[in-house]
């Protein structure tokens, strides 16, 4: 048996290129033993409406992603990313380390 190493690139707070758009990496997770990227489209936070453009994304191959496609998936990782985003504003607010 040998040692297996998993890397994997932090793309959190970066942005990346997809299908041509940039995209803001908000958090990257695993679920069900998938890594995922919840992303923001750049463009729509730019033209400062109400709703923007989000996606998820998962790695196909090297640096090569696919974008989330079913709704049921897409609400449960919607589902997770807003129970771990709220979790954190709230330890901001009350100082909780």
């Amino acid at each position: 048996m040998g040692l297996k190493e998993n890397l994997i690139t932090d793309w959190t707070n970066k942005v990346i290129t997809y299908q041509g758009s940039e995209m803001f990496v908000v958090s990257q997770f695993d679920y069900e033993g998938t890594n995922y990227l919840y992303v923001v489209d750049t463009e729509s936070i730019e033209k400062d409406e109400e709703e923007v453009d989000v996606a998820f994304l998962y790695k196909v191959k090297d640096d090569v992603f696919a974008n989330v496609d079913d709704d049921e998936l897409f609400n449960e990782l919607l589902g997770k990313v807003a129970g771990e985003l709220t979790a954190e504003m709230l330890k901001k607010e009350f100082d909780i380390k």
